[in-house]
C-alpha cells in the first residue's frame, strides 16, 4: 500500500522539520453561558453526539490523500492527536461516573440501613425505659411489703425494725442505683443513636453532590 506520508518525510524533510509547528495542547477556559468555537459549531450545525471512532476513521481516510500540502498533513495528524486524547479523557469519564454512580447506590443503600437501625434503637430506647420503669415499681412494692410486715409486729418494731432515718437512706440508695443505671443505659444507647445519626447525616451531605446516573 502507497504510503503518501514516508514519502513526503524522504522527499522533504527539512522542510517537513521546518515547517510543523510544535503542538501544545492548552485548555482554554471561556466564559459562562458562552462556548469554544467547536461548541457554537456544533450548536450552528445542530450537532449533538460527535464519534470520536468514526472521525477518527475520515482522519485517516483523508490523511491517505496524497495530494496534501505538508501543512495540511501536520494538521490532520493533530488533529488525531486530539482525538486520541479526547477518546482517552471520554474513557476516564466514563469509568469515574460509573464509580460515583455505584457509590450513590452505595450511600442510598447505607442511608436505608441506617435509617432501619435508627429505628431499631429507638424502639431499644423505649423497651429499656419500660423495664427501668417496672424494676422501680417493683422496688416500690418491696419497699411498701417491708414496711408492712414491719408494722405487724409493733412490739418488735423498736428493737428489730428499721428506724425512719434508715428507712429514708435506705430508699435514697434506691432511687441512687436506680437513676445511676439508667442515666449509664440512656447514656450508652445515646452514644450509639449518636454514631448512627452522624453517619446518616454525612450520607445524607454527599448523595445531592453525586452527578446522577448517566441514562446511555
Amino acid at each position: 500500500m502507497y504510503n503518501h506520508k514516508s514519502f513526503l518525510n524522504e522527499i522533504f524533510p527539512q522542510e517537513r522539520e521546518r515547517r510543523s509547528p510544535a503542538f501544545n495542547l492548552h485548555i482554554t477556559t471561556f466564559p459562562e453561558n458562552n462556548g469554544s468555537a467547536l461548541q457554537l459549531f456544533c450548536q450552528h450545525e445542530g450537532i449533538k453526539d460527535v464519534n470520536i471512532s468514526e472521525l477518527m476513521k475520515k482522519l485517516d481516510i483523508l490523511g491517505d490523500n496524497g495530494n496534501l500540502r505538508n501543512e495540511e498533513q501536520v494538521a490532520i495528524i493533530q488533529a488525531g492527536t486530539v482525538l486520541s486524547l479526547c477518546e482517552k479523557w471520554l474513557k476516564q469519564i466514563e469509568g469515574t461516573e460509573a464509580a460515583l454512580t455505584q457509590k450513590m447506590l452505595d450511600l442510598e443503600n447505607e442511608k436505608d440501613l441506617f435509617s432501619k437501625q435508627k429505628g431499631y434503637l429507638e424502639e431499644e430506647l423505649d423497651y429499656r425505659k419500660q423495664a427501668l420503669d417496672q424494676a422501680y415499681m417493683k422496688i416500690q412494692e418491696l419497699e411498701a411489703t417491708l414496711y408492712n410486715a414491719l408494722q405487724q409486729d409493733p412490739g418488735r418494731r423498736a428493737s428489730e425494725s428499721l428506724t425512719e432515718a434508715q428507712r429514708e437512706d435506705l430508699r435514697a440508695a434506691v432511687e441512687k442505683v436506680r437513676r445511676q443505671i439508667l442515666r449509664q443505659s440512656r447514656e450508652f444507647d445515646s452514644q450509639i443513636l449518636h454514631e448512627r445519626m452522624e453517619l446518616l447525616q454525612q450520607a445524607q451531605q454527599v448523595i445531592p453532590t453525586l452527578p446522577p446516573p448517566s441514562c446511555r
